[in-house]
């Protein structure tokens, strides 16, 4: 018997999805597909959609581009939790290391080895948050591209955590004063 080569990439997709909590919504689409599909980009593109709420996808003929755009309320949450971060301790964007590590470790996801492939995180100075991957004609590292939009998202969970962490340790701690009383008055 013989495999299609992309047996192996598919069904390490397909594990990598379930762990992450997004396999129910890639099974949903493509389950009925055996393993040993040819149609392994019709399962990529199945794979990255399933990890964030939305994902549109545009291809430009003329210059041979792919962009894949995301978006998802746990970005609009992150975003919303570094300007409060950032409000509250008078720091810049660029300073707050919440943004700065969860933008650096987003980076080190998309990082394998690619020089076909980018990537941006939008905060909403540019719109809606989102996550735009692109990629050109010869990127051949689609196989890597639903592990790191899955650990891209593994990352802004744990910078919200984080963040909620830290915003709580900045809460004022509410001080509660006791009437004093100064004179009792006799029941008739």
């Amino acid at each position: 018997m013989e495999l299609e080569p992309y047996f192996f990439e598919n069904l390490c997709m397909a594990k990598e999805l379930w762990d992450a909590g997004a396999g129910s919504s890639f099974f949903d689409h493509c389950g009925s597909y055996p393993v040993d599909t040819e149609d392994y980009y019709e399962l990529f593109y199945y794979g990255v959609a399933s990890v964030y709420e939305k994902m549109c996808s545009y291809y430009n003929e003329e210059k041979e581009i792919e962009t894949l755009v995301f978006f998802d309320p746990l970005m609009d949450e992150f975003f919303r939790l570094c300007r409060e971060y950032e409000r509250r301790k008078g720091v810049s964007g660029e300073n707050n290391p919440f943004r700065r590590h969860g933008q650096r470790e987003i980076h080190d996801s998309f990082g394998f080895v690619d020089y076909c492939c980018d990537w941006w995180l939008y905060d909403e100075r540019h719109g809606r948050p989102r996550l735009i991957v692109l990629f050109d004609c010869y990127f051949y590292g689609h196989h890597a591209l639903p592990g790191a939009v899955v650990n891209s998202r593994s990352e802004l969970e744990s910078q919200i955590i984080g963040l909620k962490k830290a915003l709580a340790e900045l809460e004022p701690r509410p001080v509660i004063t006791l009437p004093v009383q100064t004179e009792r008055k006799e029941a008739a």
